[in-house]
């Protein structure tokens, strides 16, 4: 191929881009012209879009009156001891990661702790040979502050025993000539009298 048909054909191939230009500019034109047309046009909306409602100014709104407390007859929530956080990370049925998470209800549940375990103390009490007196000499142990007698149960077991027994007898017992201070099972000498 010569210069000068190179030239001719690059001529050529620039005379039917710039008709092409020409074609989609005015494809442009046409279809701008259209939308203005159309945005001019009021159309109603669709059925399922709800009409935009004004907000009343924040100085009309007015606080929701309270309820005196002397009306609330239920327990006021305590602080707690101890809290516990049920989460939902996805969704139950199609297994989707949830968003939004925050708190829905809180439930407030009263208990005693469980009691803590039996406390057992071993004393251990060492004795030593004497070499002079030629006996055993055992370590002085003094337990009249922690327990009755020689047994083996502390005071303040011995003590929560004997509430329970009494406060038993009192709280269970249906007969009214039951004293408080009666020991379970010895309701029938109180009927007797």
């Amino acid at each position: 191929m010569t210069a000068e048909e190179t030239i001719a054909s690059l001529e050529t191939q620039l005379k039917q881009a710039l008709e092409r230009l020409d074609e989609v500019s005015e494809q442009l034109r046409v279809a701008q012209a259209r939308i203005e047309e159309l945005e001019k046009l009021k159309t109603p909306p669709p059925a399922f879009v709800k009409a935009e409602k004004k907000k009343p100014p924040e100085e009309q709104k007015q606080a929701r009156k309270k309820r005196d407390s002397k009306h609330n007859r239920a327990r006021p929530r305590s602080e707690p001891t101890q809290i516990v956080e049920h989460r939902l990370v996805s969704c139950p049925d199609c297994h989707l990661r949830l968003g939004g998470i925050s708190v829905a209800r809180l439930r407030e549940v009263i208990d005693v702790p469980t009691p803590p375990p039996v406390e057992v103390t071993h004393h251990r009490i060492y004795k030593g040979w004497c070499a002079g007196c030629h006996q055993w000499h055992e370590a002085p142990v003094d337990l009249h502050e922690q327990v009755m007698g020689k047994s083996r149960i502390g005071v303040r077991l011995a003590s929560l025993i004997a509430s329970a027994r009494h406060g038993d007898a009192s709280a269970h017992s249906t007969d009214p000539n039951v004293p408080p201070h009666a020991v379970w099972g010895h309701h029938q000498q109180w009927r007797d009298r």
